[in-house]
Formats: C-alpha cells, structure tokens, sequence
C-alpha cells in the first residue's frame, strides 16, 4: 500500500538518453498522481548499461531481453532505488506471403517495424516483472534498406532525413509524423503500463 507522505522516488533508468530518462520521470511522477500520491518527489538517475544483445535489435524477443537485461543491471548497480527500467528499441521484421507481395520489388517485401520494450522492477515487489510494448509503427524502404544493410536504426533515420542525433530527440516516429508524435510521447504510456504491477495492490502479478 502506498504511504502518501513526502517521499523522495528514486529511479534508475539503464540508459543515458535523455529522451529515455524525461519518459520515465514522467510516467512515474503520474502513477503517483493517480495513486493518490501528490506529495512525494521523483528523482531519476541515468547509467549507461550494455544491453548483452545487438546494438540494433532485430526481433521482438530480442528487444525485450534487451530491455530486461538492462533493468537487471541497473538493480545490481544501484540496489537502494526504488525502481529500474531498461526501456530498448528494435526492429521486427514481417515477411508478406502471397498477394500482392509477390508482385512487389525485393526491397519492398520484407517491410519492417521499429519496437520498443520497457521492462520495470521494482523494491515494491521484489521478483515482480513489468514489461509493456510501445506503439509499432512502419518504415519507410528508405530506411528500412539502411538498417537492413547493418545501420542501427537512429543512423538510418539521420542519413535519410539530415538530421543529427535524431535518437535522442525526435527520433524516426518524430521525423515521420512531423512532430505530432514525439519519442517521448511514443514511450510514456509505455513505460506507464509497464509500472502498473507496482501500482496495483488487489492484483497478482509475476
């Protein structure tokens, strides 16, 4: 049960994106706010941590081991937070059969899908794993093409929009939307449901 007193958060986010770390701070600071709790202040830390899988991700299943090898870690580092998270992006690929796919040049059969994992833990309940998936979305062959060709995706996007950086800021979902949606606003709800087991007393988690 939550104690609504003046309390300090501290959170450990296994990353040094600020993108990453603004997200969390802010999903956090809600599910207190929801919870009843106004009072008490969120301090978020940054480390970088390797993630023990490919720079770039090209799997569902590996961005999630991804991201959870990442939480792992940030609790081994800083064991007096109270939470960490291992927020990872990746890439899933989906192979159209049949159809019109056929009829498609090469490049354009294989179309891919950038991903986003976030697995929390938590001092709240200790062995308790939370995990949710960002929103997927498509990549133009444009890209695509780089990251198949061994780019990791933030490389990609710079080379094919001119952009510099673009992973710590906007990112590919910021360029191809033109700004209404942002990365941040990709990773928050996120990152949110990703804390619900540690926001959810009547429920039993795992």
């Amino acid at each position: 049960m939550l104690q609504h007193e003046h309390n300090n958060i501290e959170a450990v986010v296994a990353s040094t994106n600020p993108v990453k770390v603004n997200a969390t701070k802010e999903a956090l600071s809600s599910m207190l706010s929801a919870n009843g709790d106004t009072l008490s202040t969120v301090t978020v830390h940054s480390i970088s941590v390797d993630s023990g899988v490919a720079a770039q991700p090209m799997s569902s299943a590996e961005t999630l081991q991804g991201a959870l090898n990442r939480a792992k870690e940030a609790q081994r580092r800083v064991p007096t937070a109270s939470f960490w998270l291992g927020i990872e992006g990746g890439i899933e690929i989906e192979q159209p059969t049949g159809g019109d796919g056929d009829r498609q040049p090469p490049r354009l059969r294989r179309r891919l899908q950038a991903i986003t994992w976030v697995v929390a833990l938590s001092s709240r309940r200790p062995g308790v794993v939370g995990q949710a998936r960002a929103a997927a979305f498509a990549l133009p062959a444009e890209v695509a093409d780089l990251v198949l060709g061994g780019s990791e995706l933030g490389a990609a996007v710079d080379r094919v929009f001119g952009t510099e950086d673009a992973r710590s800021k906007e990112g590919a979902v910021g360029m191809l939307t033109k700004g209404l949606i942002t990365r941040k606003g990709l990773y928050l709800p996120a990152v949110q449901l990703a804390l619900v087991p540690f926001f959810s007393d009547n429920c039993t988690w795992s």
